[in-house]
């Protein structure tokens, strides 16, 4: 009874300093990393698109350690509606290929995401920054977006979804609006050197309005409805 006495409270005590370490136990027995984490190497940095997949609700924040080149093969993907800080401290994103986007960011409509790079190049990408295009918060601070072969940052809002076609003769229904543009804002920071445009951020396109129903023997066909305005 003594020796099981001392394992319970070895296991207490081991539970206490995870959770004083920000980490808990899944219920599976693993253990679930907090969103976010601060890297103690660039070699631990590798791991980072991973990381940051995995964050899709809340807040993270990962942080680098000096100098770090993270040589990427795929685009890095931001999920809906989080938000997402990367403390760079002279991070570059390096697509190598030019044939991916950088950073692609995956938000819905109404349902926008944020995301904050301070001190990280993001460069070799087709797009450096893309926005799936439903208004995302994009800021920058000492910050570098250079030598993509499309736009440095791609933020235009989605076409709207067109209006319904109907059978008799009335009107049709009206386009859905378009999503909004991003915001984009730089503090110290440079957009240059990229292939189209540095920063494209437009409103987008209302849907189309649905086909006016044929008319009666005494009627006119009802005429299309609009199409939604753009986001700004």
């Amino acid at each position: 009874m003594r020796r099981w006495g001392i394992e319970w409270r070895w296991l207490v005590s081991m539970v206490v300093v995870l959770s004083s370490l920000g980490v808990a136990l899944g219920s599976s027995g693993g253990i679930a990393l907090a969103a976010g984490t601060t890297y103690t190497s660039c070699v631990q940095a590798s791991s980072f698109p991973t990381d940051l997949a995995n964050v899709t609700s809340g807040s993270a924040t990962f942080t680098f350690p000096a100098d770090c080149t993270l040589d990427l093969t795929s685009s890095l993907a931001v999920a809906a509606g989080v938000s997402i800080t990367v403390d760079g401290a002279g991070l570059v994103l390096d697509g190598q290929t030019q044939t991916f986007d950088i950073m692609k960011i995956n938000d819905t409509l109404g349902n926008p995401s944020s995301l904050t790079l301070d001190d990280v190049t993001v460069t070799h990408g087709q797009n450096g920054i893309t926005d799936s295009g439903n208004g995302a918060l994009i800021t920058l601070t000492d910050s570098t977006v250079s030598d993509n072969s499309g736009d440095g940052i791609h933020a235009n809002g989605v076409t709207g979804s067109n209006g319904e076609d109907v059978n008799v003769g009335l009107a049709g229904g009206f386009g859905g609006p378009g999503g909004a543009g991003g915001a984009v804002t730089l503090m110290n920071s440079t957009v240059n050197d990229n292939g189209a445009s540095g920063i494209t951020v437009n409103g987008g396109t209302g849907g189309a309005g649905g086909g006016g129903g044929l008319g009666g023997p005494d009627r006119v066909g009802g005429a299309g409805g609009n199409g939604g305005n753009g986001g700004a």
